[in-house]
């Protein structure tokens, strides 16, 4: 879109997210304070369609060390989730991990700030799934298709990436601490 979309949350150990705040900015820089303020460790940003600009932010992020920052990319695939730690990109089958943020609205486990803009939930409201058939093998294939700006969306979807990254980190460094 003409903006960049956010959503910055924090997760509990159950897997209960908290939105701490969403909004839209101009440009990717102008990202740069609220991964301050909000001191982001896991960030997961659509790398299309400005690329290089989604890569010098990387860069920054990841020269610092302050922050992961990972580019996503929405491949067809078979895998739910494909992180290249090497490259720090993450491949996110478009399917599986939009059925898993509607799911996660859906069971109560998302608590938004009192303050959320009607444009939050009328992109979330504007991702329908359907049944389509595959070109390939002319199989039905369950696939999610926007019927208005979808924006606010993705970046959950992105966020609720970054927040799994972190809680399987997390988890890694818990099992190197026993």
């Amino acid at each position: 879109g003409a903006r960049q979309h956010f959503e910055i949350a924090e997760f509990a150990p159950d897997g209960t997210k908290r939105v701490l705040r969403v909004g839209a900015v101009p440009l990717i820089d102008d990202l740069d304070p609220l991964v301050e303020r909000y001191d982001v460790r896991s960030l997961v940003i659509d790398a299309a369609p400005e690329r290089q600009k989604a890569r010098e932010f990387q860069a920054r992020w990841n020269r610092r060390r302050h922050a992961c920052v990972w580019l996503a990319f929405y491949p067809e695939m078979k895998d739910a989730v494909r992180w290249n730690d090497q490259a720090f990109t993450v491949d996110l089958h478009r399917t599986e991990p939009l059925d898993a943020l509607v799911a996660l609205f859906r069971s109560g486990r998302v608590r938004l700030p009192l303050d959320i803009p009607d444009e939050y939930r009328i992109h979330l409201r504007a991702i329908v799934r359907v049944n389509e058939p595959d070109a390939r093998t002319g199989n039905l294939v369950a696939r999610w298709r926007e019927t208005g700006p979808d924006h606010y969306a993705h970046a959950a979807n992105y966020c609720d990436a970054a927040g799994i990254r972190v809680r399987r980190a997390a988890a890694k460094l818990q099992i190197f601490s026993v």
